[in-house]
């Protein structure tokens, strides 16, 4: 499709596969026999995680930050097309975390929070991904809304994966996860001995899923695990999935013909060799 009238020439090509996956961390869900494990953090809590779920509208997210480009997710690292999906997701999404700011408020009410509370949220620019502030924004606004009042700071991204790196995260914060499969995933995001960067919910059961999925035989039955750790996370409300989104590459249609590729890294196009020039 031409970029703007008048130069049309230009075409954006939209990869076939999903290239980031934008997900959304809750702060402090440490694993519970940790010294970082704080019992009074309100994301310990269930019905807060899931009144948070339910108090943002995915849909808007994808039209506004993403132009309308972007499908919502269920499961970090695990797409509708990988075989460790597990198809009851799809079925039980609206259901479990379809936009309603009533009951959003109504489950604050529930667990202790009726007049919600105070939230720290970073952000900061990411290379391939400038639509991370924009989503920010939206979840900030639409969290205020029901009650938890956000107050955003803003960070460069090498400080913020050096905090990570450092100690624990104390900000709800957002992250763009490249198109990878679950397992690798779980390792950096909720394997409490990854020596690196730890970005989500560590559980004592998450690290046993983990030693479990590594230690399958066969590709089948580490998805079958992989499909046990989607589920506790999905029904737990341990994370916020946002939205798979694909990447769009600008082209010069008067040197290059088409170009249909699967997908990206940040920053940097892969599948040139697909690249058709004009002959």
């Amino acid at each position: 499709m031409p970029t703007e009238e008048g130069d049309a020439r230009f075409h954006a090509w939209i990869s076939t596969q999903p290239a980031f996956e934008l997900t959304y961390f809750f702060p402090g869900l440490h694993r519970e026999d940790t010294e970082c494990f704080e019992p009074d953090n309100p994301f310990e809590d269930i019905r807060v995680r899931e009144a948070f779920a339910r108090a943002i509208n995915r849909d808007e997210i994808i039209d506004v930050a993403f132009g309308g480009l972007g499908e919502p997710a269920h499961v970090l690292a695990c797409h509708p097309n990988d075989p460790c999906f597990d198809p009851q997701w799809e079925d039980d999404l609206f259901e479990l975390y379809g936009y309603d700011p009533d009951r959003s408020r109504q489950l604050l009410a529930d667990a202790g929070y009726p007049d919600g509370f105070s939230l720290e949220m970073a952000i900061y620019e990411l290379g391939g991904f400038p639509e991370l502030g924009i989503a920010t924004d939206i979840v900030a606004s639409l969290a205020t809304n029901v009650g938890i009042t956000t107050d955003i700071i803003s960070t460069d991204y090498q400080i913020f994966r050096e905090n990570m790196t450092d100690g624990p995260i104390f900000e709800m914060f957002g992250l763009a996860l490249l198109n990878t499969e679950m397992t690798a995933a779980a390792r950096s995001t909720n394997y409490s001995e990854f020596g690196g960067t730890v970005a989500g919910p560590q559980r004592i059961v998450l690290d046993d899923f983990y030693q479990t999925a590594i230690e399958q035989p066969t590709d089948q039955d580490r998805f079958s695990v992989e499909m046990d750790i989607g589920s506790y996370k999905f029904y737990g409300y341990f994370e916020l999935p946002i939205a798979w989104v694909p990447a769009v590459a600008l082209i010069d249609t008067s040197d290059i013909f088409d170009y249909v590729f699967p997908g990206t890294v940040p920053g940097i196009f892969s599948h040139l060799e697909y690249v058709n020039p004009v002959r």
